[in-house]
């Protein structure tokens, strides 16, 4: 099913023709359908059911991500501001039995 959405994103991408705010709408589902296809890995992973792999984090990409994600999600009439370190440290999670 992410597959028929990612194609629908693809042709909307090239329909959007050089429109920066329809483009740049467009790339931000792009994020978010491949932070849902990394969680259906995890989640299957989790469950036995895929491969499971521990690597190292970049948090502060993935709170950049989630910040330009939620971007797109409100009203041009609330401000989201984003204060942060500019090199967070990367994070390993580790295994505990």
């Amino acid at each position: 099913m992410l597959n028929v959405v990612i194609i629908n994103l693809e042709m909307a991408l090239h329909d959007a023709g050089s429109s920066p705010e329809i483009r740049s709408r467009i790339n931000n589902a792009f994020t978010a359908v491949n932070r849902v296809v990394e969680l259906t890995r995890q989640m299957l992973s989790y469950s036995g059911r895929g491969s499971f792999l521990v690597e190292r984090l970049d948090l502060g990409e993935l709170v950049i991500e989630q910040h330009r994600a939620l971007l797109a999600g409100v009203p041009r009439t609330i401000r989201l501001e984003l204060h942060c370190e500019e090199r967070l440290p990367a994070w390993k999670p580790t295994r505990t039995s």
